[in-house]
């Protein structure tokens, strides 16, 4: 049946010569050889490691976020210059981190910010400007 069949426009019936299944079935078993599971194919596409380099990278952190030491990492963190791997991280750090671009100083402003903003004990903050929705709950 001529809807088993790919498409190809080179060819004159505009047809493959071979059936969609059996292709499917030889890429998938191709892709199974040569890089073992999709999620090594990626790592090894875009960053250059295997799944065998993450587990150690992982282990080495203890199986935790490098950055917060709490929560189990699943994100490969790298720098966007370079494209060097740096380490495993959880969600919400490698999320943190591509907010403030890698920017150090950025980042050093943003955990010095609470202690900054929090006035010793007693003491009043300046004034501080209402906001739009302290304007709305008092109607």
């Amino acid at each position: 049946m001529v809807a088993d069949f790919g498409k190809n426009r080179s060819q004159k019936d505009g047809l493959t010569d071979y059936y969609k299944s059996c292709h499917n079935e030889v890429m998938r078993e191709n892709r199974a050889k040569n890089h073992g599971s999709t999620r090594n194919y990626h790592l090894k596409r875009r960053y250059g490691i295997t799944e065998d380099d993450f587990e150690r990278m992982l282990a080495r952190q203890g199986g935790l976020c490098a950055i917060c030491q709490v929560v189990p990492g699943v994100f490969v963190d790298h720098c966007h210059a370079t494209g060097l791997v740096r380490g495993v991280l959880c969600f919400n750090c490698d999320n943190g981190l591509g907010h403030f671009g890698d920017n150090t100083v950025s980042l050093k402003s943003e955990v010095l910010w609470p202690e900054f903003v929090v006035p010793p004990q007693g003491r009043v903050a300046g004034p501080v400007a209402p906001t739009r929705a302290y304007h709305l709950r008092s109607r």
